[in-house]
């Protein structure tokens, strides 16, 4: 399989809602970083119902060989159920099987496998946010970017016009670049540093949403 070919698909409905877009996010990221785990994909369609663990929503994850779809209307007949926390930014690690039919236990380790949070180096994840929202309305033409220990990624034009400078701890700007946290907020907690024009922190934020919602 080339690094370009996903391990499987992901779908989702016309009009998704945002928690269903960022779970879509999740899992292509899963798609994109092995193969291993389309394995263990059964040959016949499956149905997952994921349950908020604090309201009355509920997804539905369809599994197949090489496809994973997602609608926002619950199984009429899961063969696994679990409880999943609708955060925002989602938190799929925090889930827990609640029902499960005879004989499902594969299926409940795949899909568990697909919940697994992504440990990336937080200069991969730089490198592909700068990627997708380099041409976004007032982005910087320079990004550049250092953790706390030291290490320094520089996107774009060394020479450009705008310059956006980001420090912080690596954890913390991971989670940036994957959408879980605007700028504007980590600079209120003061869990990163930014030097730069307001109109490109703001456009930062609003890269920032995007990604969150794998856009």
């Amino acid at each position: 399989m080339s690094a370009a070919e996903p391990a499987f698909v992901v779908e989702t409905g016309d009009d998704p809602w945002p928690v269903t877009l960022r779970l879509a996010a999740h899992l292509r990221e899963v798609a994109d970083s092995t193969a291993a785990v389309s394995a263990g994909f059964p040959e016949d369609a499956h149905t997952i119902a994921l349950c908020s663990d604090r309201d009355a929503r509920s997804l539905t994850l369809s599994i197949e060989r090489g496809r994973v779809a997602l609608a926002e209307t619950p199984p009429a007949d899961a063969s696994l159920e679990l409880t999943i926390s609708y955060t925002n930014p989602l938190d799929v690690s925090r889930h827990r099987v609640v029902r499960r039919s005879a004989g499902q236990l594969p299926l409940e380790r795949l899909v568990q496998s697909l919940l697994l949070p992504l440990e990336r180096p937080w200069t991969e994840l730089a490198g592909a946010f700068w990627a997708m929202h380099r041409q976004a309305p007032h982005m910087p033409e320079t990004l550049r970017v250092t953790a706390a220990d030291g290490e320094t990624s520089e996107f774009g034009n060394s020479a450009g016009a705008t310059r956006l400078e980001i420090t912080g701890p690596a954890a913390e700007l991971a989670g940036l670049f994957r959408g879980r946290s605007l700028l504007t907020t980590a600079l209120v907690r003061q869990t990163l540093c930014a030097r730069g024009t307001w109109e490109s922190i703001n456009a930062m934020n609003a890269a920032c949403q995007r990604e969150g919602l794998g856009r």
